[in-house]
């Protein structure tokens, strides 16, 4: 499976997006193209939004690859662009863009964790961290300003192009949506324009309101206070803001759990160069060179769950729910443990079971004939007298 994926990552495809990508994240800044003559939903998509994460991937796969070689430096540089392409799409006054970017980055620390575990033992150099770390450092000091920022480009493009382009007649609804599969659209359309007018002005000023609350808990974000978004303040009669602030919702906590991610990262390089300088982890991460404020977790204000081991580390954040699940994460709920985890272990190939011959009906594998369809295979024997013809 190795020689499998060095084949696929030497394909000339995959080769040419990994220049790009590196060319791409050496440029100073970025602009990119907002086109939103399809409708506001057609603009989003055409962000890209799996392409950026994509690329990221690859570059992770590059790095490890390059990791297994030996090849430390090469494969900090991978994650290192990876993390500068991150904070180009940061930057953008979108909440698109923050939101594909804190997830690449993110998906660079999940992507190092991976790296170090590959590295042969003993081979750590805490100074090839260093641009990484540094631009990690720089990720997370401008996340909250750019992240309002994108609320400020995102409360006025929307409020510009939805609103006022329905009170001007330039748009529809039908615009501003995928489909319109029930078709009610464009009867809304007729009486927020003409009859209910005064709703849709009420309306925008409900979604400006909403906006800049959001805006406000952003820039005074609190550790450990994310996702508490004001929706349930927005009035019931203000519909196209109640359609467009369950996306808005998540924001506070998206910011939040990359901010914790990154200081993580940050605590478990520290933890990797002490133990390549003493040959073990520390008993406590308060024997680290770090100031209390990087090993707290935001969500407790106690020190991060930390769990070594001779070849392998454990440290995580409880996380928005702030229950301790011992380090689990699951991709279906976004709510469980923020994890940085090296894992050094290497699992032997299981051991081929030996042929035994099966005992009739005494066999453990045939004590309930009923429910095995397949009764060779669940006996196990080399031979079996209860085949599944008998």
């Amino acid at each position: 499976r190795l020689a499998e994926l060095r084949r696929q990552m030497a394909w000339p495809e995959v080769q040419e997006i990994l220049r790009l990508a590196r060319e791409a994240s050496a440029k100073p800044a970025a602009a990119f193209r907002l086109d939103a003559s399809g409708g506001y939903v057609a603009h989003l998509e055409g962000k890209g939004i799996a392409g950026p994460l994509d690329a990221a991937r690859l570059a992770g796969t590059s790095a490890w690859l390059k990791a297994k070689d030996g090849d430390q430096a090469g494969a900090v540089a991978d994650l290192a662009s990876c993390s500068k392409a991150a904070s180009l799409e940061i930057k953008d006054p979108t909440m698109i863009s923050w939101l594909v970017g804190a997830g690449v980055d993110t998906l660079s620390a999940q992507m190092a964790q991976q790296v170090i575990a590959a590295l042969p033992d003993g081979t750590f150099r805490a100074a090839d961290w260093n641009p990484l770390r540094e631009q990690w450092a720089r990720n997370a000091s401008g996340a909250r300003a750019n992240l309002v920022r994108a609320l400020d480009g995102e409360r006025l493009f929307f409020a510009d192009y939805a609103f006022d382009a329905i009170q001007r007649g330039g748009t529809s609804l039908r615009d501003l949506a995928a489909t319109d599969a029930w078709g009610l659209l464009h009867p809304l359309y007729l009486a927020y324009r003409y009859p209910l007018r005064p709703l849709l002005i009420m309306d925008r000023a409900s979604y400006l309101r909403f906006m800049m609350r959001v805006r406000d808990e952003a820039k005074n974000l609190v550790p450990g206070t994310a996702g508490n978004d004001p929706i349930e303040s927005i009035p019931k009669t203000a519909i196209m803001t109640r359609l467009t602030a369950p996306a808005m919702e998540g924001v506070l906590g998206r910011l939040a759990k990359y901010l914790v991610q990154l200081q993580l990262a940050q605590a478990g390089l520290e933890l990797e160069a002490f133990r390549a300088e003493t040959g073990a982890y520390p008993e406590s991460l308060n024997l680290l060179p770090l100031p209390p404020a990087a090993i707290t977790d935001p969500f407790t204000g106690k020190p991060f769950a930390y769990k070594p081991d001779r070849d392998s580390v454990l440290l995580y954040s409880v996380g928005e729910n702030r229950a301790d699940d011992g380090g689990k994460t699951r991709a279906s709920n976004s709510r469980q443990d923020i994890v940085w985890q090296v894992n050094r272990r290497t699992t032997k190939n299981p051991r081929a079971p030996r042929a035994r011959r099966c005992r009739g009906a005494s066999c453990a594998g045939h004590k309930d004939l009923r429910r095995q369809r397949d009764r060779y295979r669940r006996c196990g024997a080399a031979r079996c007298r209860h085949s599944a013809d008998k």
